[in-house]
């Protein structure tokens, strides 16, 4: 997955999609995990109720993973790299869940 800082962005920010060009300055392939908690306490420890930003940085600009709104279309998310990190009170977020056997 990867965001794509070449063009300027569009009203729901800059496109994303997978690539496998890692060398071109204008494609951020790496993300960062950013994690929103309750917890006041300096823990950088990740739990399932935690929701997490993920955000690409390209020159001294980001974008975060966002769902427009839109979520999930088929088997494929409709996603773009917002401006903003939570835009619209949710599309940029998401949450890590546990999966239990």
């Amino acid at each position: 997955m990867a965001l794509f800082s070449s063009n300027p962005p569009g009203d729901s920010g800059y496109p994303v999609a997978t690539t496998t060009t890692l060398n071109d300055d204008t494609i951020a392939a790496a993300w960062y995990v950013l994690i929103s908690s309750q917890n006041k306490r300096n823990d950088p420890n990740l739990s399932d109720t935690n929701d997490i930003y993920l955000v690409a940085t390209f020159g001294t600009l980001a974008g975060a993973l966002d769902t427009n709104g839109v979520g999930a279309g088929g088997f494929k998310y409709s996603v773009t790299g917002a401006r903003l990190l939570n835009r619209d009170g949710g599309s940029g977020s998401w949450q890590v869940v546990k999966i239990r056997n």
